[in-house]
């Protein structure tokens, strides 16, 4: 049965100056104690549970904070410095419920721990992960890792003279795609070292409607992730953006590239210079 939280803290492990890990040490309702060691990837899972589950919230959440300080368990340096394998977190997953979050954490030695997360302790838990890595003075870390963390990107691609796409697929974790409830289309035009036009494109999911101003933060953003978008991130370019509604619960890899293709091709038609 999933352990429900009671209290939290939270520190920094670095080596040379360079970050390590997150440390969350937790206080269940029974009185047991787990401490998490979460390295930069699954720091980064973990953050975009919690921030897609604060962005879903209609109305704001009464907070915990206080009674999670309350009984925030004690986190000492000689106790990360003898963490053992059973604390190093390898992978997380996550199943979005009414009331929460219930989160599995897979450790270094196949050790799974279930926790719950209710909505009003989502705020109180990324709060402590801020304070946390501000503190330790990696604040850069910080700034990189929230810039990725309002959409996951699905594919990426580059249109060929030919007409057809060169594509990539990102995989991410099945479950991750429920946390986003839109697929965002991005086709960029841009000029190619000949003078001609180019165009590359991705596909995104995000819970960001199209249209919007957030949306051209993410396609702004999306350049710097993706591996083929990484070139035209210095380079004038115009944006396209679309939304693409599932029939079922997710979009197949044919319907996502048909649409992006889709896409492309109205802005092929597109007379506006970039």
């Amino acid at each position: 049965m999933p352990a429900i939280i009671k209290g939290i803290n939270s520190g920094v492990i670095c080596q040379n100056k360079q970050f390590v890990s997150l440390a969350l040490k937790i206080r269940r309702t029974d009185e047991t104690e787990n401490l998490f060691l979460f390295s930069l990837p699954q720091l980064k899972d973990l953050l975009h549970v919690l921030e897609s589950r604060a962005e879903s919230f209609e109305q704001p959440q009464e907070s915990s904070q206080p009674e999670m300080l309350r009984y925030a368990p004690a986190l000492h340096q000689e106790e990360l410095k003898a963490a053992n394998e059973a604390s190093r977190v390898t992978a997380i997953s996550a199943v979005v419920n009414a009331s929460g979050v219930e989160l599995e954490i897979v450790s270094r030695t196949a050790e799974k721990v279930s926790l719950v997360i209710n909505d009003n302790q989502v705020d109180v838990i990324i709060r402590a992960i801020i304070f946390a890595i501000n503190n330790a003075g990696f604040k850069d870390i910080l700034l990189t890792v929230s810039s990725m963390l309002d959409f996951i990107a699905l594919y990426d691609m580059d249109l060929l003279k030919d007409g057809k796409m060169e594509y990539d697929s990102y995989n991410p974790h099945p479950w991750k795609l429920p946390l986003f409830n839109r697929y965002l289309l991005v086709v960029y035009k841009y000029q190619q070292d000949t003078e001609h036009d180019g165009y590359c494109g991705a596909v995104i999911k995000t819970n960001v409607m199209s249209g919007s101003q957030e949306v051209q933060g993410i396609a702004q953003r999306a350049m710097k992730f993706s591996r083929r978008l990484r070139k035209i991130a210095n380079r004038p370019c115009k944006i396209f953006c679309s939304e693409i509604t599932p029939s079922g619960s997710e979009l197949t890899k044919q319907e996502c590239l048909d649409s992006l293709h889709r896409l492309c091709v109205a802005a092929l038609r597109d007379p506006a210079k970039h």
